[in-house]
């Protein structure tokens, strides 16, 4: 009401209910309006998820290790066609991100002349890899079979309770989505074929180790390796950011 604007007025109101927050009770009956038989079965279910992300991170982190020690370890002569394709792909993706503002703050502080730079070099790196990786599968003779395939649309499927038949659903429709998923599956059965071959040793970190991948590294490593990241999670549509959880130890390994 325009005629009221800036006047003081007087309300007149009925208080029908005082409500105060109070310490929600950590009990059976708690965990099962979080979808828990009870509570030990529902700490049981965080312990295995957290674990299981333990794992995932540290698997990620040894990989990392091992890719970085074959880029280091070898050098030969790259075809320059793959490069360029390879260099193109990550500027597209690097349009498409400042187009939407998605850039990381490492690449907002460069200038476009260094990081057209940086990101020659992290192609060159994704070319090597793909080429040693290669050879490992041919000289290993590494296959893919359907079996693999159904392991890995079952472990995404699990990514999802609740949702088990509409991943299922996603994949039996979805030859491109089935196709995507078999990149990875070979990338990590030639991972774990080159693994039986080296020395590992198991090293205790904090948690906050375990996830800082790339705080020592040289800022074009953490780039490639930033790169890499999302070079491997456009080949998983489906899969939502992992959230980091809290814990004082875990292991890791490294190569």
């Amino acid at each position: 009401a325009k005629d009221l604007a800036g006047k003081d007025a007087v309300f007149a109101v009925t208080i029908k209910e005082l409500r105060e927050p109070v310490e929600t009770k950590i009990d059976d009956e708690f965990a099962k309006t979080m979808g828990g038989e009870s509570l030990a079965k529902m700490k049981e279910t965080i312990k295995e998820r957290i674990g299981e992300d333990y794992k995932t991170a540290s698997r990620m982190k040894l990989k990392r290790a091992l890719l970085d020690n074959l880029d280091k370890d070898y050098s030969f002569e790259l075809p320059e066609s793959l490069i360029d394709a390879e260099y193109k792909t990550i500027i597209a993706n690097y349009e498409q991100a400042k187009k939407f503002n998605q850039l990381d703050e490492s690449e907002k502080n460069k200038s476009e002349k260094d990081l057209m730079a940086e990101y020659m070099d992290i192609a060159k790196r994704r070319v090597k890899l793909g080429l040693l990786l290669a050879e490992v599968s041919r000289a290993e003779k590494i296959t893919i079979n359907s079996d693999d395939v159904n392991k890995a649309i079952m472990r995404e499927a699990q990514r999802y309770p609740g949702q088990e038949k509409a991943v299922f659903d996603y994949y039996l429709k979805n030859q491109k989505a089935i196709e995507s998923l078999k990149a990875p599956i070979m990338e990590e059965k030639i991972v774990d074929s080159i693994l039986t071959k080296v020395k590992l040793k198991d090293k205790k970190v904090s948690v906050e180790e375990l996830y800082a991948f790339d705080e020592a590294k040289p800022a074009k490593k953490k780039a490639a390796a930033k790169t890499e990241e999302k070079a491997e999670a456009k080949t998983e549509e489906k899969k939502p950011a992992a959230k980091k959880p809290a814990a004082k130890k875990t292991t890791a390994k490294k190569a």
